[in-house]
């Protein structure tokens, strides 16, 4: 059962996951009149607090990182700025979700954004006039710092970034959406306080129809930088700037933990199951 594959995991944590399996497998044939769906994460194996796993719980799914047992969808799962190609990992195939989706990198995201919307963030902190954002080029780190250019020195692994203006009263607003296969369920709109625009939790939080969001223009840039970046399922951060008008994605995430904080009990089950229903659409019955 054992498997050289699977990702420095303890030992009894990867005996306690493949006897889970089996329990569990055995509860849904039963429960599910003898079928049961499994889906294969590899690397790692996803987190209870992760948007996925609670979608595939929702659905009576299964959910192994193990190789070895029968699955019908494996997706690309590690909670990592920078992944391997999945051709060398030797178990997954081209159906694969977020097989492409190898890098996340703040600068990474930035460049695929001036490729696709013609322009971007990025600042010479040497030569800009006034106030820019300094933050680490990982993903999830949240150490983001307002300076004021120009500046003696950059450093290396860092982006330097325009301060974009996305603040509404004593609030900044992040625009979250889902994505599966490039279709864009709804928007969850994300405030927080203006002393911690940096941090990754939101104090209040509502969903919104795209249409109410973004341009018919705007979606079709979102599902190219998408498909761009390779991320077949995840997050993208967005921030509009209120002077320009113009959308800045910031962020992409391929193992989005959620549903995002604020948003009611009831939106939350909402969200959930519209996700539910798009994992079965894309990646089961498609």
């Amino acid at each position: 059962m054992i498997n050289s594959y699977r990702k420095s995991m303890p030992l009894l944590k990867e005996l306690y996951e493949d006897i889970y399996f089996i329990i569990r497998f055995v509860w849904l044939f039963l429960a599910n009149g003898f079928k049961v769906k499994t889906v294969f994460f590899y690397p790692e194996f996803p987190s209870k607090r992760t948007i996925l796993y609670k979608v595939l719980k929702g659905l009576n799914y299964n959910i192994t990182n193990n190789p070895k047992f029968n699955y019908q969808v494996s997706i690309y799962w590690e909670n990592q700025t920078f992944r391997k190609p999945a051709s060398e990992l030797k178990v997954f195939d081209e159906n694969t979700v977020n097989r492409n989706c190898i890098d996340i990198s703040k600068i990474f995201v930035d460049e695929k954004h001036k490729e696709v919307f013609g322009y971007n963030t990025q600042v010479n902190p040497l030569i800009h006039q006034g106030n820019f954002v300094k933050k680490n080029d990982l993903n999830a780190l949240h150490d983001g710092e307002i300076l004021k250019g120009p500046i003696s020195n950059n450093e290396e692994g860092f982006i330097y970034q325009i301060l974009i203006d996305n603040t509404e009263g004593d609030f900044v607003n992040d625009l979250r959406i889902p994505i599966f296969n490039g279709e864009i369920p709804y928007v969850v709109i994300r405030s927080r306080k203006i002393e911690e625009r940096f941090g990754g939790g939101s104090q209040k939080s509502g969903v919104k129809k795209v249409e109410e969001v973004f341009s018919e223009e705007e979606v079709g840039l979102i599902q190219k930088f998408s498909k761009s970046i390779g991320l077949d399922c995840g997050d993208l951060d967005i921030l509009r700037d209120n002077a320009s008008q113009k959308i800045y994605i910031v962020d992409a995430n391929p193992t989005t933990w959620g549903p995002p904080k604020g948003l009611s009990k009831e939106n939350q089950q909402k969200t959930l199951q519209i996700l539910s229903d798009l994992f079965e659409k894309h990646f089961i019955n498609s």
